[in-house]
C-alpha cells in the first residue's frame, strides 16, 4: 500500500485514495487547515517552468479570491498559510512515495516523472520526459493493450487499473500495478494522464510459483496427482466418447532408496530429473507422465485402440532404462517396476484405475522388479494384505507382540560363546510368527521402525543386564539400528538414556549400521553421531559388509570397530570362489585397519574351516546355533557349550586330493604312491572334491582333464579361486595343449602330467608341488 504521509500529523490514505487525490487534486493536510478551504473538485494542470503537478480549483481564481474575501485578515493568512502547506507536502509525496508517480500528455510522452519513477523503471528524469511509453517501458506484447486503454482515458471514460509487464532500461521484465486517471482542464477536454504505478514483481512471481506448484512437481516439472487426475478424467471421456482406451502406468524405481542413502538427496534428485527426461522421451505428445511423489511415476497413454499398444509402450521404457544414468560423475543402473490398469476394461472411475495400477505394480516388484504386469483381482488381494499387514504392524508394539530371540556369537580361537544378536520376532495372534523379511520393510516404509527400535534397543539391554545380575558372563549384545533411527537425531540420547535406565555398561553394547548409511552421510551429522556413540564407550559394527557401495575411505573415516561379513557371502564360500575372494578381501581388510571380523550365516563345517583358515574373529549361524528364545538361550549358555575346533597336529603329513571319475585310475594312483608319507583324499567328481577341500586340509589337488561335470582346468580354476596357496596339476591322455598352455602359464596349474602316466614323473611332481605349496603358505 502507497500512502501520503504527513510526518507531524501522521496522517496516511491508501493507494486508491492517493489516486483519488491526483484526480481530484483534493490535497491531504491538517483537517483544520483543509475544512477552511472550498471543496469543489480540482484538476492537474502543467506549465513550462514547473514539473510537478499543480492544483488549480474549477471557477478560476476569482473563486478562490470571493471566498477569501468573506474571511478575515486572519483567517485569510490560516487559509493561504494551509495551501502553502498543503503544496509542500504534496510535494514531498510526489519525491518520496514509494510509488512511481507519472503525468503523461495526450501523446503518451512523460510530462513529469517521480524518484520513485527512475527506481522502479532504471530511467533518469531527463532520460524519460518527453519519450512516449511505448518506447520507454511496454514490451511488444503489451502495447495493444495499452493502447486500448490510453483511447479509453482519453475520451474521459474513467479510472483504469491493471497489472502489466514492463521493461527497465536495462532490458528486465518487471510486474506493476498501474492506476491510471485522465487529467480534464475546465473546458472539460482530457489534457492528459496521471499514472501511480507499484512494482508487483515478487508478488506476481509467488503467485505464478504458488499456481505452477498447484499442477506440478517442483524438483521434476512434471505434471502432479492432481493435474494428472483432471487429465485422466478427460481422457477417459474422450474414450467412452470415441470407443477408444486409456491406458493407465503406475511406476516405481526399483531400489531407489539404496541409491538415495548411498549416494545422499541430491544425487537422489538429480536421478529423478533423469528419469523424468527418459520417461518423458519414451511417449507421445498426447500422453501424459507425471511424478507422484519420492520415485513414484504415472503414466496416461491417452487414444489408443488395444493393449497391444500398451505392452509396446512399456516395453519400450523398460529398454529404455537398460542404459545407465550418469549423475555425480557415476553410473547408475536403474530399473522399472509397472503396473497397468486399462480404460474401459478395469474399474471405471479415476481412483479405482489408480488402485489397480498400484496393484499391478506391487505384483511387478514381487516378481523381480524391473517388469510390468497387467492388473487383476488377485493383486488387489495381494495389496489388501499388506495395508493389513501394516495395520497390525501399528498395534503389535501396544499389544505386547513382539518378542526377541538371540543368536550366540562364537569366538574362533577358542569356540567360547562372547556375544550374541538381539534379533526381533512378531507373534501375531492370527498367523503366528512373522518372518522380519515380511515385515521389517512394512516397518521402514510407515516409519514404524523407529519406535519399535527404540523397544528393541532397551529390551535388549535390559534382558542383558538381567543376565549378568544372574551369573551369566557379560555377553555382548548386538542391535541393529534402521537409517531413520540413526538419521532422526535423537540416536545418541536415545542410547545414553537406555544404558542408564537398565544399568548396562556401554562396552557391553554393539550397535550395528549398515554401510549405505554411512555413505549417505559422510558429510553430514553421521560422523558426529558416531563420534558421539564411540565416546559412550559402545561398540560399532558395519553390518552386511561387502553387499553396498563398500570404500576404504569410509572404513578409515569413521570410527568402526568392526565388520560383519554377509551371509550371501559365506554361503558360497566354499563353492564359489568370487565368494571366496570376497570374504579373504574383506578380512585382509579389517586386519590392515585394525578391525575385528565376525561371518554371519555359518551353516557348515566347510564354512567354519574355511573362516579358520583365513583368521576370521567369530562367528554366528545355524552350525553352532539357531537364535533362541531367551530362556533356551540362557540354558544354553549356562550349560558351556563351545564350539568344536579340530586343531591340525603338529607333525601330521601332508595331504593330497585325487580327483577322477574313473576310480581304477584313483586306485591305481593311491598304490603307486602307497610308500610316500602322504595323506590322500580321492574324489570321484568335482563337487565332491570341493566337499573334501572344505572339510581338509589340503596341500595339493592332483585332477583329471576329462570329467563329466567340470574339466580338470575349470575345476583347477575354482580350487585356485577359492584356496589360491594350493598347487595343482591336471592329468590328461588327449588334453588341450593351449589350454594347458594358458593355465600353466597364468600360474594355475603347476604341472601337466600325460596318461598313461610314469610312475617315477608322478612321484616327482608331487614332491615338487608339497615343496612349492609349503613356499606359498609360508608368504
Amino acid at each position: 500500500m502507497g500512502v501520503f504521509m504527513n510526518e507531524k500529523d501522521k496522517f496516511y490514505a491508501p493507494i486508491d485514495k492517493q489516486q483519488d487525490c491526483l484526480a481530484g487534486m483534493r490535497p491531504l493536510g491538517r483537517k483544520e487547515d483543509l475544512d477552511l478551504l472550498p471543496q469543489p473538485v480540482a484538476t492537474f494542470q502543467t506549465t513550462s517552468t514547473v514539473s510537478t503537478p499543480i492544483c488549480e480549483l474549477h471557477g478560476q481564481s476569482s473563486r478562490r479570491e470571493q471566498a477569501m474575501k468573506g474571511l478575515s485578515y486572519e483567517g485569510r493568512k490560516r487559509t493561504e498559510g494551509a495551501l502553502k502547506k498543503s503544496a509542500q507536502w504534496f510535494n514531498l509525496y510526489f519525491q518520496q512515495t514509494p510509488l512511481a508517480v507519472i503525468e503523461w500528455d495526450t501523446d503518451s510522452r512523460v510530462v513529469d516523472w517521480n524518484p520513485s519513477a527512475e527506481t522502479i523503471f532504471g530511467y533518469r528524469k531527463a532520460e524519460a520526459l518527453g519519450r512516449s511509453a511505448m518506447e520507454l517501458i511496454l514490451p511488444e506484447s503489451a502495447k495493444q493493450h495499452v493502447a486500448e486503454i490510453w483511447n479509453a482515458l482519453l475520451t474521459g471514460q474513467g479510472k483504469f487499473g491493471s497489472i502489466n509487464e514492463n521493461i527497465t532500461k536495462d532490458g528486465k521484465t518487471v510486474f506493476c500495478e498501474w492506476y491510471n486517471t485522465p487529467l480534464i482542464d475546465d473546458s472539460g477536454q482530457v489534457i492528459g494522464v496521471a499514472s501511480l504505478a507499484q512494482d508487483v514483481t515478487g508478488r506476481k512471481t509467488a503467485e505464478q510459483r504458488l499456481q505452477f506448484l498447484s499442477y506440478f512437481d517442483e524438483l521434476t516439472g512434471l505434471p502432479n496427482r492432481a493435474l494428472f487426475t483432471d487429465r485422466l478424467s478427460q481422457a477417459t471421456v474422450d474414450a467412452h466418447r470415441h470407443g477408444r482406451l486409456v491406458g493407465v502406468m503406475l511406476m516405481d524405481m526399483d531400489h531407489f532408496k539404496i541409491v538415495n542413502d548411498a549416494l545422499g538427496h541430491e544425487a537422489g534428485n538429480l536421478l529423478l530429473q533423469a528419469v523424468a527426461a527418459r520417461l518423458k522421451h519414451c511417449l507421445r505428445e498426447v500422453d501424459t507422465v507425471a511424478r507422484f511423489g519420492d520415485d513414484e511415476f504415472a503414466v496416461i497413454l491417452a487414444d489408443i485402440s488395444n493393449a497391444e499398444d500398451v505392452v509396446q509402450v512399456a516395453q519400450k521404457i523398460l529398454e529404455a532404462f537398460k542404459n545407465p544414468f550418469e549423475v555425480s560423475d557415476r553410473e547408475l543402473f536403474i530399473t522399472l517396476s509397472i503396473g497397468i490398469a486399462l480404460y474401459p476394461f478395469d474399474d471405471g472411475d479415476i481412483q479405482s484405475l489408480l488402485r489397480d495400477a498400484g496393484s499391478a505394480m506391487y505384483r511387478a516388484k514381487e516378481l523381480g522388479r524391473d517388469n510390468f504386469q497387467f492388473y487383476s483381482a488377485e493383486m488387489t488381494a495381494r495389496v489388501e494384505k499388506h495395508i493389513a499387514l501394516e495395520v497390525g504392524l501399528r498395534h503389535a508394539l501396544e499389544r505386547g507382540q513382539f518378542l526377541l530371540y538371540y543368536q550366540p556369537q562364537v569366538d574362533l580361537a577358542t569356540g567360547k560363546i562372547i556375544g550374541m544378536e538381539a534379533l526381533i520376532r512378531w507373534q501375531h495372534p492370527e498367523r503366528g510368527v512373522v518372518s522380519p523379511a515380511d515385515f521389517i520393510p512394512v516397518a521402514e516404509e510407515s516409519g514404524l521402525i523407529i519406535p519399535i527400535g527404540e523397544w528393541v534397543l532397551r529390551t535388549a539391554c535390559a534382558q542383558a543386564k538381567a543376565w549378568q545380575d544372574q551369573g551369566l558372563a557379560n555377553l555382548v549384545i548386538a542391535v541393529n539400528l534402521s537409517a531413520l533411527q540413526f538419521k532422526q537425531g535423537q540416536l545418541v540420547q536415545q542410547v545414553m538414556a537406555v544404558l542408564e535406565e537398565t544399568g548396562l555398561a556401554p562396552q557391553c553394547l554393539e550397535l550395528e549400521i549398515t554401510e549405505s548409511l554411512l555413505i549417505d552421510g559422510a558429510d553430514s551429522a553421521a560422523v558426529s553421531t558416531l563420534e558421539a556413540l564411540k565416546k559412550l564407550g559402545v561398540t560399532l559394527a558395519m553390518d552386511d559388509f561387502g553387499t553396498g557401495y563398500s570404500s576404504l575411505s569410509y572404513l578409515k573415516r569413521f570410527p568402526i570397530d568392526k565388520l560383519k561379513i554377509d551371509q550371501s557371502f559365506i554361503r558360497g564360500v566354499s563353492s564359489d570362489p568370487d565368494d571366496a575372494s570376497l570374504v579373504r578381501a574383506i578380512i585382509a581388510i579389517a586386519r590392515s585397519l585394525r578391525l575385528t571380523v565376525i561371518a554371519e550365516g555359518v551353516e557348515t563345517e566347510g564354512h567354519l574351516n574355511y573362516l579358520r583358515r583365513h583368521d576370521c574373529d567369530s562367528m554366528q549361524g545355524y552350525y553352532f546355533s539357531r537364535p533362541l528364545p531367551a530362556d533356551e538361550f540362557a540354558a544354553l549358555v549356562g550349560s558351556g557349550k563351545t564350539l568344536s575346533l579340530a586343531e591340525e597336529q603338529a607333525g601330521s603329513p601332508p595331504t593330497l586330493l585325487l580327483v577322477d571319475d574313473d576310480p581304477l585310475v584313483l586306485e591305481a594312483m593311491e598304490f603307486q604312491l602307497r610308500c610316500e608319507n602322504y595323506r590322500i583324499l580321492t574324489a570321484g567328481s568335482a563337487a565332491e572334491g570341493l566337499e573334501l577341500l572344505a572339510l581338509n586340509e589340503v596341500q595339493v589337488v592332483l585332477s583329471d582333464q576329462r570329467m563329466p561335470e567340470l574339466s580338470g582346468i575349470e575345476f583347477i580354476y575354482k580350487v585356485r579361486g577359492i584356496y589360491p596357496n594350493i598347487t595343482c596339476i591336471v592329468m590328461s591322455a588327449d588334453a588341450d595343449l593351449e589350454t594347458l598352455t594358458d593355465a600353466i602359464n597364468c600360474g594355475e596349474i603347476f604341472k601337466f602330467l600325460p596318461k598313461p602316466w610314469n610312475s617315477e614323473l608322478l612321484r616327482k611332481y608331487i614332491r615338487d608341488a608339497f615343496r612349492l605349496a609349503m613356499k606359498r603358505r609360508k608368504g
